[in-house]
């Protein structure tokens, strides 16, 4: 999590939650989801991540906080540590890279076990092959 200096309090507007009905944009989810990390063209089955991370709650003690420019940053009351990142931005790029790999190791087991079947099956036809008389 980037650190920066909290700017002024007397600058810096505390925001509320967003309600729990609350539903990104396409715009939106396309964009977190680049964010962290998902190709949109080769794993859009991930979108439902950077849909759930963008409705996730900022969890206690983090509140969201907005700066007099506009700029949205999160400061915790207990430890006043600020960050411009959501305190759980690393938990969904973690929940991707995870659910890629079990995806990629899926793949791979379905590779493997085609080519296994498929040796199989050629087996078999070479075997009967040889045990068919030939016809002239």
């Amino acid at each position: 999590m980037k650190e920066h200096s909290s700017p002024r309090f007397e600058q810096t507007e505390i925001l509320e939650e967003i309600e729990g009905d609350y539903e990104p944009t396409e715009e939106e989810v396309g964009e977190y989801a680049a964010y962290l990390g998902i190709n949109l063209r080769t794993d859009p089955e991930f979108l439902w991540i950077a849909r759930e991370g963008l409705k996730a709650s900022v969890p206690h003690p983090w509140r969201p906080c907005r700066t007099s420019e506009g700029d949205i940053y999160y400061f915790n009351f207990e430890t006043n540590q600020s960050s411009w990142e959501h305190p759980l931005d690393q938990y969904y790029k973690d929940l991707y890279k995870s659910e890629k790999e079990k995806k990629t190791l899926k793949i791979k087991e379905m590779d493997q076990r085609f080519t296994q079947e498929a040796a199989v099956i050629l087996y078999a036809m070479l075997e009967y092959g040889k045990n068919t008389p030939n016809k002239k």
